[in-house]
């Protein structure tokens, strides 16, 4: 296999549905110098998923890139969702063969038997384990920040943990006290709020560069997902013309580009991984997972709008249930834990809200267990009343939801992998299904 039989270790940088097109855009403009150079000399092939859209999801995605197993046979189908899988984990695998992993941030991943290294979940994780343990307290700030519980109000002495714990991963006191500049100011003004998502892939990196120049660690990860969420909202900022003019984005003011911003700020993030490698011994993978594509389809009738709940607790307690049985998702999601005796109950309830002729939310139960809820309503609605139970005002729909983004970019299943070495001698020439990416590292590791 050439330069890969010597390899000691493998990084592979998990960023999140980035677009190989918009890339090859942004370097031929003058920006991702970093980009430009991974393009220029490294090993390029197209990634391939599912065939069904509906399973071209990052939650289900991930969970095959990390077992090698196409949805079909882990059968993980929602965010949150991974305590189902009994299927091994990559960083399983290797830690059962003596090789410390450091896992910054996967989506929809467990520790599963993985007792030493480092395990920081992703933020919308129904479990909060970490390891080490004492890396739960930073995580438990982390993703009440993410998840926006409003119920979950961090004490001063989880906050002096989790600033203990960011200590132990030289998290920088610039960086924290530019997260909570933007916390202050997106409470000023609510359109700079998207900012959050690009500071929180900074927080990532920096854990990441700590770990990653502590060379016991054989494997690591890091995973990204701000330009996952900025293609999906702003697209339409960065490529203006292909868009309606009419039709605005409600999360940013329209002096901002946060695709473009988003973008330099990937491209700094792999310079500082790329500058601590010896590339010598370690493989580097870059793995999108899936891609966009910018999405036209409803501009003509106003866009596709996404609304979610102003507090999904809160929400959830007039239909009698507790606080500890909601789980807000990503944009318009979220997922009830009920009883079974309860199930139907909460499932007609819920049925029975409208705006309008249309159905409020759609409610489907594919997660033994839980209730997976969706604001279905994607057009503009104002102050609409909201009607539930046939013919029962619940209150105006601006009282319980918030528009947060109009649609702009669209999944495909065909994403994007650079590697460091040339991986034909493993079978990987111009194209490979993302299940094949778990087999690179149990291979190269095993040299």
């Amino acid at each position: 296999m050439g330069s890969a039989q010597k390899t000691q270790r493998v990084i592979q940088l998990e960023l999140n549905e980035i677009s190989p097109v918009l890339i090859k855009l942004l370097v031929s403009q003058g920006h991702l110098p970093n980009f430009k150079k991974v393009m220029a000399s490294w090993h390029e092939a197209e990634t391939t998923s599912e065939d069904v859209y509906e399973n071209i999801e990052p939650w289900i995605q991930w969970v095959s890139a990390h077992t090698g197993k196409t949805f079909g046979e882990h059968g993980v189908f929602r965010l949150g969702d991974v305590h189902e899988l009994k299927d091994d984990q990559i960083w399983e695998k290797l830690s059962d063969r003596g090789l410390k992993c450091a896992i910054v941030g996967a989506m929809n991943a467990k520790p599963g038997r993985q007792k030493e290294g480092v395990f920081f979940p992703d933020p919308w994780s129904k479990s909060n384990t970490t390891v080490p343990a004492d890396l739960r307290s930073l995580w438990d700030l982390v993703s009440s920040r993410v998840q926006a519980h409003a119920s979950a109000q961090p004490s001063l002495t989880d906050i002096l943990k989790a600033v203990k714990s960011a200590g132990q991963f030289n998290i920088s006191i610039r960086l924290m006290l530019r997260i909570a500049r933007q916390l202050v100011a997106q409470r000023v003004d609510p359109k700079v709020k998207w900012r959050l998502a690009g500071l929180f892939d900074l927080f990532l990196a920096d854990i990441f560069c700590s770990v990653q120049k502590k060379q016991e660690y054989r494997f690591l990860t890091l995973f990204l997902n701000s330009i996952a969420h900025y293609q999906h909202h702003f697209w339409r900022n960065l490529e203006p013309s292909k868009f309606s003019a009419e039709i605005v984005a409600p999360d940013c003011r329209p002096q901002d580009n946060p695709l473009l911003d988003g973008y330099k700020m990937m491209d700094e993030i792999l310079g500082r991984v790329l500058k601590g490698v010896d590339l010598s011994n370690t493989l580097v993978l870059i793995v999108s997972g899936l891609s966009q594509i910018s999405d036209t389809r409803f501009e003509q009738q106003g866009g596709m709008n996404f609304y979610r709940l102003l507090d999904h607790k809160k929400f959830a307690s007039s239909l009698g249930l507790s606080s500890g049985e909601v789980f807000p998702l990503m944009s318009r999601d979220w997922q009830v834990r009920v009883s079974k005796d309860k199930r139907e109950m909460i499932r007609h309830q819920l049925g029975t809200f409208r705006v309008g002729a249309d159905q409020l939310f759609s409610v489907s139960e594919d997660t033994d267990g839980y209730l997976f809820v969706e604001t279905a309503v994607t057009r503009l609605v104002d102050q609409a009343e909201v009607i539930y139970q046939g013919d029962q005002s619940f209150g105006l729909f601006g009282e319980f939801f918030t528009r947060t983004a109009v649609k702009s970019g669209h999944h495909t299943g065909m994403g994007v992998m650079w590697s460091s070495q040339n991986l034909e001698a493993l079978g990987v020439k111009n194209s490979i299904p993302l299940t094949k990416v778990f087999d690179i590292s149990s291979q190269v590791l095993a040299q």
